[in-house]
């Protein structure tokens, strides 16, 4: 590793003179893994180590989302993790994150990072072969990741990393058993930069109002899931997958270049509930219902959560309430087409994954702009 740092030093310094943005950044992890429930609590007991290489690009406020969050930067992970328990195995994880600043100085920053990608873990649940690992139930997972950390400068191309990380794992119902992995970890790592000194630019100063937009949006979302009942009948064979979808109708403001918020209606159809009542119809599958949103807009890129309701249930098996997360991108001109992914979940518990395409259809805009605070120089 030693060796690996030096020569990564190497390098940032004979490319220094480019005014690349870009950096690199290995680092070495260990932690341990959170209890899902109480039964679980023997999996603390669980190490979690490995190591991991970052390629991160520097913005420097060219794109004006990018002075709006305080000059990110963004990336990719990959990042492999031991547990020394047989049952788990290893993981390889493959993932984008978006980093951002608490505190921004030439010489430290205190950092925040926001990462999503995929799993592959060597080993997962097996009726006979493996039945301990009840956590992992395929070898493809989603993985989620939030960091918080500090740099220090080291010399004029390098920094000393350390960071604090919580990562979930999970296949949002795809195959059960889904408790999912959670884990904590300590990171040590060296941010290799091809910059000595970043140059930000800096306009958005002068911007003093903003037009909030107005829009009117639908989308649907297939997704499919395995049945939780049929497979606490029967855990030895697989049970067959339940299709799932979302129609949803919604208002969105924006009243910010950083964020939007709105609400509107859902209607939900599962399939899976038909594995509880047997014989009724299809009509048993549809349940409406009303949510909240609320989005950041790193211009194209939207991290998308909304909460909501359900109205008229007529099954308890299901909570009252359920929470949505996920990235959509606004496509076309007018940023008017969204495709994205994310997780419903019922009290922070994965119901399945949805698949999203969606369109505003009527956009309008306020009569008077919104007055923005003045930015501090």
């Amino acid at each position: 590793m030693a060796i690996v740092l030096l020569l990564l030093s190497g390098v940032c310094q004979l490319h220094g003179q480019k005014q690349s943005l870009w950096y690199v950044e290995p680092g070495i992890r260990y932690g341990r893994v959170l209890p899902n429930f109480k039964e679980a609590s023997w999996l603390w007991q669980t190490d979690l180590c490995g190591a991991e290489v970052r390629v991160g690009r520097q913005t420097d406020g060219r794109k004006e989302w990018e002075q709006w969050f305080h000059y990110p930067s963004y990336g990719a992970v990959l990042r492999y993790s031991h547990f020394n328990r047989e049952s788990i195995g290893e993981k390889i994880a493959l993932f984008g994150f978006l980093n951002g600043y608490f505190v921004r100085k030439p010489n430290f920053s205190f950092f925040y990072q926001l990462g999503a990608g995929v799993n592959f873990w060597t080993k997962k649940y097996d009726f006979y072969k493996n039945p301990e690992n009840v956590f992992v139930g395929g070898h493809v997972s989603v993985h989620l990741d939030i960091t918080v950390g500090i740099t220090a400068r080291m010399s004029k191309h390098t920094d000393f990393v350390v960071a604090g990380d919580f990562s979930h794992s999970s296949n949002g119902v795809l195959s059960l058993p889904n408790y999912g992995i959670n884990g904590v970890t300590l990171k040590a790592g060296v941010r290799c930069r091809m910059f000595e000194k970043l140059e930000t630019i800096r306009t958005i100063d002068t911007i003093t109002q903003f037009t909030p937009i107005n829009s009117l949006y639908f989308f649907v979302a297939p997704a499919a899931k395995q049945s939780r009942a049929e497979y606490s009948l029967s855990k030895p064979d697989r049970p067959p997958y339940c299709f799932a979808t979302t129609l949803e109708i919604g208002y969105l403001r924006q009243p910010h270049p950083k964020f939007r918020y709105g609400g509107g209606f859902d209607l939900f159809y599962n399939s899976e509930v038909l594995t509880y009542f047997p014989g009724e119809s299809q009509g048993k599958c549809f349940l409406p219902a009303a949510f909240a949103a609320f989005d950041l807009t790193f211009s194209r890129l939207v991290l998308h959560t909304s909460a909501g309701v359900y109205l008229g249930r007529y099954y308890r098996f299901y909570q009252p309430f359920y929470e949505r997360v996920g990235l959509q991108v606004l496509l076309g001109p007018k940023k008017n087409h969204i495709v994205g992914v994310s997780i419903k979940a019922h009290l922070f518990v994965a119901d399945y994954i949805e698949w999203t395409y969606g369109c505003c259809f009527y956009n309008w805009c306020d009569k008077h702009p919104r007055m923005l605070k003045k930015k501090r120089k």
